[in-house]
């Protein structure tokens, strides 16, 4: 943008430099008011010319330094019309109106950086600062030690009161925590032992000891850092075309301001056809509101990666579910273990659970939890294999054990999966486990609804998105009681390679895909799409490397959000094109016809940037009934 050279130079590490702009900007205004004080209470014109002077050239400064700036960087913009406004009046010793100029474009620019800083001060501020310094344990004791420094391991003393300084494991004692900085749940969540915590939050009641699982610089926090850095930087479609056009731009005003000084013969209004075209107001249209919709989602626990992908997300008319862990919960429950000839009840669960201990899958999570429950220590694993979307297999104690869908095993069993045994529920998922190359038995989950799936889904449908619909590897029964329950068609039983089929399907038929899925099998279709979702705290990194978009919170009524927060982004970017457009349209017709003075111009262009920046603040309140 125009005033990106004004916004480094307050940010420098410099504070000289800066201070020197904010010394140079109060002396001109001191001398600006003394001048008129001169003229009007001493009618000494002479010297309040000779102090105006001073005053112009104090406040032109910074002005100068911008357009200086965007020279410097072979960019002709904002600042280069303002200057030039500027120096014709300096030129005519017009020095009144060159102060003016220079004192509400710097008013104006501060304004710009200003409204800018406080929407990323709020963005930043929905993420605490993790405290700098925390307590470890060692074999020797406690001792303090610099929060960076904290390595996977370690073990983290943290009292009430505390920021969380990692992400981590809860070892030790209990607590209530306030997660809101990541995921934007105003609700604390109850954390003991066993539970995953994570840098940025904050310990409300009880003292815990927290091992740490990730590095500083790769914890959750410090992702969603520079996610969102990076989001910042993109630009969505229409703010493409601005930055396209807006080279163009600087020419075209310079020669309208030369042809009515030509014709009119008066350079007042070439003066004010320059500040009102300055494109400022142009500029800002797309980045204010990009900025603002960026808070308003990160304060709902939604991190946005592709900010273009956000604009496309108003156009979908499809939606694709993965039901475990997306659906549903993902809490699953081991409900049964059948067993054949070839193994015991404890060899089974010994064996899934061995296996499982090597992946992140939601079942993996499920079986390991009911062996630990049981009492059972998972053996060693050797030739470990995670197939996406099939199952899991390796040597334990010198036997090939397998687990996972009854297809996949069959290819592991010299002989096909029986029947189920009569009343064995069908409509729950099930895993098969094959050793030594027979069949060795079955185990049940049963799985539950998000509370808020089926709301989410009739919002959807209201909006509305033509299809949504279930893509599962489960069972047929399983899938349609499920989908029955939330409201939605389903395609059951499919491999991850069908699930992109189903995707590429869609697209080809001239539907916009959105697709929302939390595993590695999801990974494939989620690239595919034309808006991808990842489910983040329980999401593979597969899963959320291929999506636009990551659900923080893991909470399904984020996604008619993000369509109401896609549709309310473009609506807001286009009407501060509209208002930038027919203002200085209007501005440069008034100005040409002499109408507009070359200080209202200064006034009413100050006006029509504010005017632009609350219309874009109007999108951080988007989503405020989610809070």
């Amino acid at each position: 943008m125009a005033h990106d050279f004004f916004k480094r130079t307050l940010d420098s590490p410099n504070r000289r430099t800066t201070r020197l702009l904010a010394l140079t900007a109060g002396a001109g205004v001191f001398l600006f008011a003394n001048a008129h004080l001169l003229r009007l209470l001493h009618r000494d014109t002479a010297l309040s010319s000779l102090v105006m002077l001073a005053a112009a050239l104090f406040l032109g400064a910074p002005l100068v330094v911008n357009a200086l700036g965007d020279l410097i960087l072979r960019r002709v913009e904002m600042n280069e019309l303002a200057a030039l406004s500027y120096a014709a009046s300096m030129s005519t010793a017009r020095y009144d109106i060159a102060a003016v100029i220079a004192l509400f474009m710097f008013i104006s620019q501060l304004i710009e950086y200003r409204s800018e800083a406080a929407v990323r001060k709020s963005l930043l501020g929905l993420m605490r600062l993790a405290p700098a310094t925390v307590t470890i344990k060692t074999p020797e004791g406690m001792r303090e030690t610099e929060a960076k420094s904290l390595l996977p391991g370690n073990l983290v003393f943290i009292r009430p009161g505390d920021g969380v300084p990692c992400d981590g494991e809860v070892v030790e004692g209990a607590s209530w925590v306030d997660e809101s900085t990541i995921t934007g749940e105003s609700m604390p969540c109850h954390k003991s032992a066993g539970a995953a915590v994570y840098r940025g939050t904050m310990n409300r009641s009880g003292s815990m000891t927290v091992k740490v699982t990730a590095p500083v610089h790769d914890s959750t926090l410090e992702k969603i850092r520079r996610l969102i850095g990076e989001a910042e930087e993109k630009r969505t479609p229409v703010v493409r075309l601005i930055d396209r056009y807006a080279s163009w731009y600087t020419s075209s005003v310079l020669f309208i301001a030369l042809a009515v000084l030509f014709a009119a013969g008066d350079i007042d209004r070439s003066i004010s056809i320059l500040v009102v075209a300055c494109p400022c107001i142009l500029l800002l249209s797309g980045p204010t509101a990009l900025v603002a919709a960026l808070s308003a989602a990160a304060r709902v626990g939604v991190v946005v990666k592709d900010v273009s992908r956000l604009e496309l997300l108003r156009n979908v008319s499809t939606v694709f579910f993965d039901k475990t862990g997306t659906l549903s919960t993902g809490n699953l429950d081991i409900c049964s273990v059948e067993t054949f000839d070839s193994v015991s009840r404890q060899d089974l669960l010994l064996f899934a659970s061995s296996l499982e201990q090597h992946s992140n899958h939601p079942i993996a999570a499920a079986v390991s939890r009911h062996g630990a429950e049981l009492g059972i220590s998972p053996l060693p694993v050797e030739h470990f294999s995670e197939t996406a979307g099939y199952g899991v297999s390796g040597t334990i104690a010198g036997r090939p054990v397998a687990l996972g869908r009854k297809e996949w095993i069959e290819q592991y069993s010299d002989m096909g999966a029986p029947d189920l045994r009569p009343g064995t529920d069908a409509s729950k998922s099930r895993l098969y486990l094959a050793c030594d190359n027979r069949l060795a038995g079955t185990i049940g989950l049963s799985d539950s609804v998000r509370p808020e799936a089926r709301e989410a889904l009739r919002r959807l449908r209201d909006i509305p998105v033509g299809h949504i619909r279930m893509l599962t590897g489960d069972n047929h029964r399983a899938a349609e009681r499920l989908a029955a329950e939330v409201g939605c068609e389903v395609s059951a039983g499919l491999l991850p390679d069908q699930k992109l089929a189903e995707v590429r399907r869609s697209r080809a038929g001239g539907e916009v895909v959105a697709v929302v899925g939390d595993g590695i099998n999801d990974g494939p279709a989620l690239a595919a799409s034309d808006v991808a979702v990842a489910m983040g705290l329980g999401g593979s990194d597969l899963a959320i490397n291929s999506a636009a978009v990551v659900l923080m919170n893991d909470r399904l009524d984020r996604i008619p959000f993000l369509f109401e927060l896609s549709s309310r982004l473009v609506r807001i970017t286009h009407q501060n094109i509209v208002l930038s457009i027919s203002f200085i349209l209007t501005m440069i017709t008034l100005a040409a016809a002499g109408m507009v003075p070359p200080v209202w111009a200064v006034v009413l262009h100050t006006l029509a940037v504010a005017a632009v920046l609350a219309n874009s603040g109007r999108l951080l309140r988007t989503g405020a009934y989610l809070q």
